[in-house]
Order: structure tokens, then sequence, then C-alpha cells
């Protein structure tokens, strides 16, 4: 599955390529909040859970732009813990994963809002975590996103973000008690930043 989501990935990006022969280009420094979901559950009590912490967000987004489609790659960096939580108590560890997640993504154009524009977008999550002194895993997973883009300067434009990222776990089967089991892992995401035409 995960390879035909990348082969899909692909396939899109080179079935664009005439659509972007008028193109041009921009990068997007952009800082956010990340909120996890998922990753692991209890097999006896469906309220108990463990993910990774809420974190801070750092990333850069590298584009390919035309009137109304949009090829880009972005890298995103959070470093943040691990909790276990149910209806009633949480337990964590601060500072236990950092996170580093390559996206290549498509977008179009879905509404223009004055000067600005609604954009949607899809693509890939490849996401490598580094657990505090262990092996390094990495997840694979589907993205998907709404932005709005405002206008400041003719080549400067302000950008709101909201995504959401479906992959596999964060956790090996040898990270948890044997009570738990893994599961697939959400993140959703609000980031703000700059597009910078170049």
């Amino acid at each position: 599955m995960r390879h035909r989501a990348a082969l899909l990935v692909l396939a899109i990006s080179f079935s664009s390529q005439p659509l972007l022969a008028q193109d041009s280009w921009g990068i997007t420094p952009e800082i956010g909040s990340a909120r996890f979901s998922g990753n692991a559950r209890s097999i006896s009590d469906e309220t108990l859970s463990g993910h990774p912490d809420g974190a801070s967000t750092w990333g850069i987004r590298f584009d390919r732009s035309s009137r109304r489609l949009r090829l880009s790659v972005g890298v995103l960096y959070a470093s943040t813990g691990v909790v276990f939580e149910d209806d009633q108590v949480i337990a964590g560890i601060k500072n236990a994963l950092t996170l580093l997640e390559v996206t290549p993504e498509l977008s179009a154009t879905i509404f223009h809002v004055g000067g600005g524009q609604l954009r949607l977008h899809g693509g890939m999550a490849i996401d490598r975590w580094s657990p505090d002194g262990d092996n390094r895993r990495t997840a694979l997973g589907g993205l998907g996103a709404l932005s709005l883009e405002a206008p400041l300067t003719p080549r400067l434009n302000l950008a709101v973000r909201w995504e959401a990222v479906i992959t596999g776990s964060v956790f090996d089967e040898n990270d948890l008690p044997s009570t738990f089991e893994r599961a697939q892992g959400v993140r959703q995401r609000f980031g703000i930043g700059a597009r910078v035409g170049i």
C-alpha cells in the first residue's frame, strides 16, 4: 500500500509537468503547533492510549508553482515527549522523541478570496523518529491539508495552514507493555509562515 501511494505521487508529479510550464519558485519558512493521537492503545481498556505529546514545529517548504497547481517538498522538525493517558489520568516522559519529516505534495487553488487563495494539498509523509538513546525508525503515511495565502507584497504572501497526517505507529512492538498494541498514528498541525517568491 505504501509503495502504491509513492508511485501515485510520482505519477501525478510527472503528469503535471506540462501544466507547470510557466511556473515560479517559492520558499516558505513556517512555525506551528502539532497534536498527536493514536500510535498505541490498550488491549483491555479502550480509553487508555499512548502517543507523542503535543509539540511546537519548525519547517520550510520549497515549491514550484503555476497559476493553479503547485509541486512542493517540505521539511519539518519537532522535539516532543511521550504520554500515556485515559479519560482521568495522564503520565508522560519529556523530550523523548525528535521528528524529522519530509512531505512531497501537490496542491491546487480551489477558491480565490480577494487577492488571496485557498489551496487544497495532498501528498506523502515520511517521518523519521529518533527516540532518546534508541534506534531510529521510519513511519510512512498520507497527508491532506488546507492553506490560505494572502499577499503582503508582490513577492511575499502570508500563509496559514492546517494539515492532517496519518502514518504507521511511532512505537516498535518492544517499546510497549504486553497490555498495549500498536495503532495508526494521527497528527494534526496548525502552522503560519510566509511564502517568498524567488
